[in-house]
């Protein structure tokens, strides 16, 4: 059974640090133009916009770090699931082999008192013995399989949620490469 899987929504906010510094550079620029010419109306200008994209990169860098840490602990998340999804499976594999040794044992039980007829009564009495362990052992066999699949699901979960996270692992690191990119551009044009 799979359950639908929900997708965090992804911060804007360094796009809108981003368009905010934009925005500003150009009403600067155009102030700065506009009457002034001053270089170092330009300089000043400049100095702002760098500082912007900076604040920019920092935020996206400390938001890359958070979103990398919710990775991390995902994929723990996800292992110990794993662990005790193996762990549960080799439970339910000994219930199982017992429920079927168990199983041989009522035949076979069953089978002497049809041809036992002096014991009867002995064999009727392990034939019911072997029937509640059997009965003991489906129930375990049953509690066993929920458990795996309830872990089965958690680990769906998990998958999901971490293929969210590596998207937005990756779309973070794009986003910081761009403002790496910028704030080389801007810093090989003040030059």
């Amino acid at each position: 059974m799979s359950n639908p899987q929900t997708v965090p929504a992804k911060s804007k906010t360094p796009l809108y640090l981003l368009c905010l510094a934009l925005a500003a550079a150009v009403v600067l620029a155009i102030v700065g133009f506009a009457g002034k010419g001053d270089a170092e109306k330009q300089l000043d200008s400049l100095q702002a916009q760098w500082e912007a994209l900076t604040q920019a990169k920092e935020e996206s860098d400390i938001q890359l770090a958070d979103v990398t840490a919710q990775l991390e602990t995902a994929q723990a998340d996800l292992e110990t699931a794993q662990a005790d999804l193996a762990a549960l499976q080799s439970e339910l594999d000994t219930a199982a082999a017992s429920l079927e040794s168990a199983q041989t044992d009522l035949t076979a039980a069953l089978e002497d008192l049809e041809t036992a007829a002096t014991d009867k009564a002995a064999l009727e009495e392990q034939a019911a013995a072997l029937t509640q362990e059997r009965d003991d052992l489906a129930g375990q066999v049953e509690t066993l399989e929920a458990q795996t699949a309830e872990l089965t699901e958690q680990l769906s979960a998990l998958d999901g949620e971490l293929a969210a996270l590596s998207g937005q692992v990756e779309t973070l690191t794009d986003e910081n490469q761009k403002l790496t990119d910028q704030l080389e551009a801007a810093a090989g044009s003040e030059i």
